[in-house]
């Protein structure tokens, strides 16, 4: 969106504003800074007021960053017991082939998918699968068998640990992420009241105001004289087809 107003070789735009949190904040942190000491009763208030809405902004920002840093941190340690849970899959297969199970798959005698198929199911899932599948094997399984089972139930037991403690990290950042949507609007309309501001100074006689808080500088490009055709030059095209 440009302004009507042109100087020179210089077209003034208006700062533009998306409609997600980094763009707002990037916008709030430049009109605040462009604003320093700006007053007067037309936009000393309103600034005022906008810069009490943006530093909660900025709060709740904050608190979306850290409680998603912790939630990541606590996803990653499903994914890792995951991994532990997979390979344990793994060990507990290489087991029944040498108590002479199924190369194909050594789960299918107990009435199970194969090891590959059940890695492939969601943590939580395979974590209920897993323990399903110690559950089925024979009291009199070879030793190694049952050394790999006992180390299967323990993975899956951590999955389920880990997904357990995951739960309050995933429910911290979804309200800290509710709470900082429910200030998107507020924040639009003090912004929007700035500029609004910012306009009836100008029509008061402060001039250049906007242009200070809002208005981005982009050189207009000159315009190229168009060459004159060097005479004949129509001609001997037309006569090159």
């Amino acid at each position: 969106m440009r302004n009507a107003g042109k100087k020179g070789n210089v077209a003034m735009a208006i700062v533009r504003v998306e409609k997600n949190p980094s763009s707002r904040i990037a916008a709030g942190n430049d009109l605040l800074a462009r604003a320093g000491n700006t007053s007067g009763k037309s936009v000393g208030p309103k600034l005022a007021a906008f810069k009490k809405v943006h530093t909660t902004y900025l709060a709740a920002e904050k608190a979306v960053m850290q409680t998603t840093a912790v939630e990541t941190t606590a996803l990653q340690a499903v994914a890792n017991a995951d991994v532990a849970q997979d390979a344990a899959v793994e060990a507990l297969a290489g087991a029944l082939i040498g108590a002479g199970g199924d190369r194909r798959n050594p789960f299918k005698a107990f009435g199970f998918e194969s090891p590959s198929a059940i890695e492939q199911l969601g943590y939580a899932a395979e974590a209920k699968r897993v323990k399903q599948l110690v559950a089925a094997l024979p009291t009199a399984s070879p030793a190694p068998v049952k050394n790999a089972a006992k180390k299967l139930l323990a993975s899956a037991g951590a999955v389920e640990k880990a997904i357990a403690a995951s739960a309050k990290p995933t429910a911290a950042r979804t309200q800290a992420l509710s709470a900082r949507h429910a200030l998107d609007q507020g924040w639009e309309t003090a912004y929007a009241g700035v500029k609004n501001a910012a306009r009836v100074a100008e029509d008061d006689g402060a001039k250049g105001l906007f242009a200070s808080l809002f208005g981005t500088a982009k050189a207009r490009p000159k315009k190229k004289k168009a060459k004159a055709a060097a005479p004949g030059t129509a001609t001997a095209t037309a006569a090159g087809k």
